[in-house]
């Protein structure tokens, strides 16, 4: 084998790793977050505040998740009667198609039960957000696995 043969394998070998490289990491999803991340970031110093406000709770909100029910406790400092409205985000980090959205029901017991009928089985974010006639609360509770 001469140079040029040994030259033209190294060229050919490198074109071929290269193009593998771009071939192993072309599939991978570059799904956003928010669809509208603009809008979302506006309001960014918003839901800081929001979450300051949640810290003053001092009790914990618990969470119990069954085969078919997902039960969110909140503690006795937060009063149902005062909330006007609210949601609780499923956040599926891996598929956005899986997301789920649920209205934030007032109780009297201070508990949410929430079907989970529709909700693919995997590892959620669960993420509330409500408001009252004085202050705006966010709760980032981390993974649950439904």
């Amino acid at each position: 084998m001469n140079w040029g043969h040994g030259i033209t394998i190294a060229i050919i070998s490198f074109i071929t790793f290269i193009l593998s490289i771009l071939y192993f990491n072309m599939p991978k999803s570059a799904d956003l977050v928010v669809d509208n991340y603009y809008e979302e970031g506006i309001n960014f110093e918003h839901q800081i505040q929001s979450i300051k406000n949640s810290k003053e709770i001092k009790n914990k909100i618990k969470i119990n998740v069954t085969d078919d029910i997902l039960s969110i406790i909140f503690p006795k400092e937060v009063i149902m009667d005062s909330i006007i409205e609210g949601s609780i985000h499923l956040y599926r980090p891996e598929n956005g198609n899986l997301d789920k959205h649920f209205p934030f029901v007032k109780t009297t017991n201070n508990r949410i039960n929430i079907p989970l009928k529709t909700v693919k089985k995997g590892n959620y974010s669960l993420l509330m957000s409500w408001k009252t006639r004085l202050k705006d609360f966010y709760v980032d509770e981390g993974i649950v696995n439904l």
